[in-house]
């Protein structure tokens, strides 16, 4: 997870060195954090998929990184929504 903090940080700071007064709705440190939660959000859902066909628990994996997504993003939030409904679902029975 370090690997993913660095790349946050250093967006971060490349935002604030080369965009300080950046015109647009989104300020820099917005920008980097959308962009971090997309980057780990993708990573975590890619290995839920994985686990799917490999041993591991892949529905909560993709669960977690819908998760993650769904900070930023309305669509992940709807998928998750969904998935979380369908797991309730299956441990009510």
């Amino acid at each position: 997870m370090d690997i993913f903090y660095k790349i946050c940080e250093y967006q971060l700071h490349y935002n604030e060195v080369f965009y300080p007064n950046s015109g647009n709705k989104m300020s820099g440190n917005n920008k980097s954090k959308k962009s971090c939660v997309t980057i780990v959000g993708f990573i975590v859902l890619i290995i839920g998929f994985l686990l799917l066909v490999l041993p591991g628990p892949g529905i909560i994996v993709i669960a977690i990184g819908l998760a993650i997504l769904a900070l930023e993003y309305e669509w992940a939030k709807k998928y998750f929504d969904k998935l979380e409904g369908l797991i309730k679902k299956l441990f009510k029975k």
